[in-house]
């Protein structure tokens, strides 16, 4: 028997031609591995996601209305549920990850609609961003609420 190396799993897969399966694997990080769940709300006072309680499941929309801040420490990994998103309304979200401790999300979704984050009526100067890695979106980052084939210029600083 040969064992797997740390993080590696060994799966068998039997799938029928009249079974319709949906194979969910959290390779990373298992649900069952959630320290917190956040339900989507419209925040009322500033939230900090922090790497000692991560990872976080996100289920609905989380807003962040104007006046208000979202930040999230480097190494906070974010997992979103079907239609999850979060929704910087005016407020502002400070995620900055470093070279060796990214903010990482994902959706355990195909990509069917998930969008991360996005940007309406913001001051875009006032957010912050890097080192970001999204996995299964529909869209990583969205800003306005324009359809996917308007054109939009985003600069990348560093």
């Amino acid at each position: 028997k040969k064992s797997s190396p740390a993080g590696a799993a060994n799966i068998n897969v039997n799938i029928s031609k009249t079974a319709t399966t949906k194979l969910q694997i959290f390779l990373e990080e298992p649900k069952s591995k959630i320290k917190t769940f956040i339900r989507g709300q419209k925040l009322e006072s500033d939230l900090t996601l922090s790497k000692n309680q991560s990872p976080y499941l996100l289920a609905g929309e989380l807003i962040v209305p104007e006046s208000k801040t979202l930040s999230l420490e480097p190494g906070v990994r974010l997992y979103y549920a079907d239609n999850a998103k979060v929704l910087a309304k005016g407020g502002t979200i400070i995620a900055k990850g470093s070279e060796k401790d990214s903010i990482y999300f994902h959706s355990d979704s195909t990509g069917n609609g998930i969008v991360f984050l996005q940007f309406e009526s913001c001051d875009l100067s006032q957010n912050q961003l890097s080192f970001l890695s999204m996995s299964k979106a529909y869209l990583g980052i969205r800003v306005g609420d324009e359809s996917p084939s308007s054109e939009a210029t985003i600069k990348n600083s560093g």
